[in-house]
């Protein structure tokens, strides 16, 4: 029988200023863009200080949630929410 299981989603909350140390790469970060029809994210995985890729890109929090939901069944990284 198959089995449809999501993994939950949680974030951690940082602040802008959140300096991550060499110890918690590779993870996402989920990052806030204010914009003239709301507050739109940047879903970022980030694989050392100095290398990163854009998973995506002025998107809505639920949608960078579904993403992540995706990618946490094979990439279980630690996911962080700059607030």
């Amino acid at each position: 029988m198959i089995i449809d299981t999501h993994k939950t989603v949680e974030t951690q909350k940082v602040g802008a200023s959140f300096p991550p140390t060499i110890a918690v790469f590779p993870h996402y970060r989920l990052i806030p863009q204010n914009t003239e029809t709301g507050k739109k994210y940047c879903l970022f995985f980030c694989v050392s200080p100095e290398c990163y890729l854009i998973l995506d890109n002025g998107i809505q929090r639920y949608q960078a949630i579904r993403h992540l939901q995706r990618l946490l069944e094979t990439a279980c990284f630690p996911i962080y929410e700059i607030i």
